[in-house]
């Protein structure tokens, strides 16, 4: 799977892990995915996931008036997002018992 395509897998995974958030993966609009929550657990597993697919930590952060995480995607999505994925099966943000993609 190439970068943006976990990532997208991401977003979704860690919003159902987190009481069932909403998320969006709909990048190609405006350049962003979100999860929407701000609590800290959700927050530091996107900004772990954001950092094992090669993005810089200030790509992720908390939009406070919306009380979203916004991913930003712009750049990052057609270079080293068209890359592929290598899971080392030390992503701490996701379930250990699930394979990415799945």
């Amino acid at each position: 799977m190439k970068k943006i395509e976990v990532l997208a897998w991401g977003v979704q995974h860690i919003a159902s892990n987190h009481r069932g958030v909403a998320c969006s993966t709909d990048w190609e609009e405006f350049q962003s995915m979100s999860i929407h929550d701000d609590e800290v657990p959700t927050v530091q597993d996107a900004r772990l996931m954001c950092e094992d697919l090669g993005m810089e930590r200030e790509r992720c952060y908390v939009d406070n008036s919306w009380g979203i995480i916004v991913i930003d995607v712009e750049g990052w999505a057609d270079t080293i997002g068209q890359q592929e994925y290598t899971p080392t099966g030390h992503e701490m943000w996701k379930k250990s018992d699930v394979n990415i993609g799945e």
